[in-house]
């Protein structure tokens, strides 16, 4: 069978096209990214640590978590003989609610993200945070 010269070049122009589709996509994404995990990198410029305590007594065991109710977002670090912590992975600024895990002597509405009402901001830099739960 003999292409035609009008179907030869409808061929071509197909692969072509295709073949522009593609590199500007690839173009494009290379250009905006997917807005994924360096999109969180760059936002999360903040960096808390600190210490906790009940009443003024410093919490000796556990964990301590901040955790975003508007983004998701979350740390944790544990405490150590004298209730401090750091956090070991940057947050994006912003209002953080504060819980704590693992750890005895403290009011049960501290112990869970959706019931603690003891809420921190982070600017941004490094954040050192005084939690004194009452």
């Amino acid at each position: 069978m003999n292409a035609t010269p009008t179907s030869t070049m409808l061929r071509c122009q197909t692969a072509f096209t295709a073949c522009a589709s593609i590199l500007l996509a690839i173009t494009l994404i290379a250009t905006f990214g997917c807005g994924s995990a360096e999109e969180e990198a760059a936002e999360a410029t903040a960096q808390a640590s600190g210490t906790v305590t009940v009443n003024g007594k410093a919490v000796t065991r556990g964990t301590v978590a901040l955790y975003s109710l508007q983004s998701g977002a979350s740390a944790e670090a544990t405490l150590d003989r004298g209730g401090k912590f750091k956090l070991t992975d940057p947050l994006a600024p912003g209002q953080y609610t504060v819980f704590l895990s693992r750890t005895a002597g403290v009011p049960e509405k501290f112990l869970s993200e959706t019931s603690s009402d003891y809420t921190v901001t982070l600017k941004e830099g490094a954040n050192e945070l005084v939690i004194d739960l009452k």
